[in-house]
């Protein structure tokens, strides 16, 4: 078996070099696209929710100098993961290469793999982190203050230095929502078999999966909104439907509460003559003549 490895790889290395590089390119490139739609949609989404609005189009032109600001980040954690996988497929296969032509596995490699694992695992880490920074604080003051990523990372990091206990609570909160909120979608979606069925369809499951966890996203952004909007009023998000209309939003077409009751004041004196008498046409009143 490993002659007919190294056989092929003997015959094929350029070709494989090629190929590798061009998936590489690939993956990255579909990476960068999905950043930049994310990052558009993250500010639609969250404008439709705080204000209750419906025009996709208004809104994804509306936000366009935000998100493209907000996607340079995310394209540069993209990157570093890409250049990260491609520096450990390239240590990986120098590795395994010398064990192919020795035909066994030596203790070099094994130690390439430990070691590549521990800071893959501890690079995706601080990345990961650096993602749930983006999309849970730094996206919601953005929107809030109308603000590039920059003034809204520094702000950020104000708020993570002055309340560091509150943001690891918030962060230990989060991740337990979003893994129940996961658990729970994918079994209510398989518990069905109806739902079973058509989520083994690639296109149409993930459709179906949006639309039955729908409520759980909404529920996750506006959480995300209302932790930021606590720190002050200049991070105000969510409109508040008893609120006069100053936001705009809900609170300008919101009904208002009925108006406080009044006692009503002193009666009039009843005229003169019998009250229940009916004047005639012409006639003046009892007591008005």
């Amino acid at each position: 078996m490993l002659s007919h490895i190294e056989n092929f790889l003997d015959e094929y290395m350029l070709l494989v070099v090629l190929g590798l590089t061009l998936l590489a390119i690939l993956v990255t490139a579909v990476g960068l696209g999905a950043d930049w739609i994310s990052s558009r949609a993250s500010f639609v989404f969250l404008h439709q929710l705080a204000k209750c609005e419906d025009r996709f189009t208004d809104s994804w032109k509306q936000f366009g100098s935000l998100a493209n600001s907000l996607f340079l980040p995310k394209a540069a954690i993209t990157l570093i993961k890409s250049s990260f996988l491609v520096a450990a497929g390239i240590f990986v296969g120098i590795a395994l290469l010398g064990d192919l032509q020795a035909r066994q596995l030596g203790q070099s490699t094994i130690w390439v793999f430990i070691i590549g694992a521990l800071v893959l695992a501890a690079t995706w880490l601080l990345l990961g982190l650096a993602e749930f920074f983006l999309g849970n604080v730094v996206l919601q003051i953005m929107y809030a203050r109308r603000v590039r990523v920059r003034e809204a990372c520094d702000d950020g990091m104000r708020l993570l230095r002055k309340y560091p206990g509150t943001f690891v609570l918030y962060w230990l909160m989060k991740v337990a929502l979003t893994i129940g909120a996961l658990f729970a979608s994918i079994m209510i979606l398989y518990m069905t078999c109806c739902l079973c069925l058509l989520g083994a369809i690639p296109v149409v499951g993930d459709v179906l999966l949006t639309v039955v966890t729908l409520p759980v996203w909404v529920a996750l952004m506006a959480y995300s909104a209302y932790f930021i909007q606590q720190f002050g009023s200049e991070y105000n998000i969510m409109d508040d439907p008893y609120d006069t209309g100053a936001h705009g939003g809900v609170a300008a077409t919101a009904p208002q509460p009925p108006r406080e009751w009044a006692p009503p004041g002193p009666r009039r004196p009843l005229p003169a003559g019998d009250p229940t008498e009916i004047p005639s046409p012409g006639k003046a009143p009892p007591g008005n003549t």
